[in-house]
């Protein structure tokens, strides 16, 4: 029905983050900084990576693949984003 802009009011979630997660997420926001992106763009960044990968810096996985996504946001090489 109505969208709430803001969100409401409530319980949070929580999870538990391994040194390599967080380490992960800092590079994320090390990079949105450096590029003059605002918070935002680090929160969506944060986001897609903890959607793709758990934050987690993955390499190919053989038959679990899909196709050729690597890294944390599971980029393509083969669909233009660069090399590994």
């Amino acid at each position: 029905g109505r969208l709430i802009p803001h969100g409401t009011q409530g319980g949070q979630s929580r999870i538990d983050l391994s040194d390599e997660q967080v380490g992960n997420v800092k590079a994320i926001i090390a990079a949105t900084k450096k590029s003059g992106m605002d918070e935002r763009a680090a929160v969506v960044a944060i986001a897609t990576a903890l959607q793709e990968s758990k934050l987690e810096n993955l390499g190919h996985l053989g038959e679990r693949n899909d196709h050729d996504s690597q890294g944390l946001f599971q980029q393509r090489p083969s669909s233009g984003w660069g090399t590994v």
